[in-house]
């Protein structure tokens, strides 16, 4: 996988519900269905679910390189 790729992505359903993928196997690592909530406030918190799945990534990667 190349590193300008982001691992974890966001992936909305035609029942509009969304999926947090691993681009590494392909697994859903999260379901959301917005519920009453505002689209918005969805979309809020889902943004901050992959920034931190992608920022542990790259943090684990960092480490890894640093090692070597």
């Amino acid at each position: 996988m190349p590193n300008n790729t982001q691992r974890f992505i966001l992936r909305r359903t035609q029942a509009d519900a969304w999926l947090i993928r691993d681009n590494k196997d392909g697994s859903v690592v999260c379901f959301v269905h917005k519920g009453c909530r505002a689209p918005k406030k969805t979309q809020a918190m889902v943004n901050v679910m992959l920034d931190a799945l992608n920022a542990a990534v790259q943090l684990q990667r960092t480490k890894e390189n640093a090692q070597c």
